[in-house]
């Protein structure tokens, strides 16, 4: 399980992009009867969210905790991690593949469902963040999948 608390003097506003049923309550983060968005030993997750940033404000951004069971045991484990704020980000178009292929997926997602936070998004802007990524999966087909699904619902639209 992951939860991220943002810090009050840093963030003013934020909002979680998807996974609206998984969201858990401090009380049942930490209750190992709860189910979750479990995600395996050996797999990665990216939580995306929407973030308005206090310059001027303290402190790092946020406390990312991970609560995990571990394998071959009844035992649970919990990390927590301070998210530094830096006024420096880069760019979506100069983030990693997989954190464009997360953005990709949730831009694409919030526009079929026609969010009010999609006003922005088109096919055509998302597939420039997700140029160039199915390339770098190589074998794994989940990247050319999505890419050819924005292909298709723009197809649909017209545009």
């Amino acid at each position: 399980k992951v939860q991220i608390e943002f810090n009050p003097r840093r963030v003013t506003t934020y909002r979680q992009i998807g996974y609206a049923k998984h969201q858990l309550t401090t009380e049942q983060f930490r209750d190992n009867t709860v189910d979750a968005a479990e995600i395996a030993a050996q797999e990665a997750g990216n939580a995306l969210y929407t973030v308005e940033v206090n310059p001027a404000g303290a402190g790092p951004l946020c406390t990312v905790r991970v609560r995990y069971k571990v394998p071959g045991t009844a035992d649970y484990r919990e990390q927590a991690w301070d998210v530094p704020y830096t006024s420096n980000a880069l760019s979506l178009e100069q983030s990693s593949p997989a954190m464009r292929l997360a953005a990709s997926a949730s831009a694409f997602s919030e526009w079929l469902v026609a969010s009010p936070f999609a006003g922005e998004v088109t096919p055509d802007r998302v597939l420039g963040y997700l140029s160039g990524v199915p390339e770098v999966y190589g074998a794994d087909a989940r990247p050319k999948k999505l890419e050819w699904m924005i292909r298709q619902a723009k197809g649909i639209e017209g545009k």
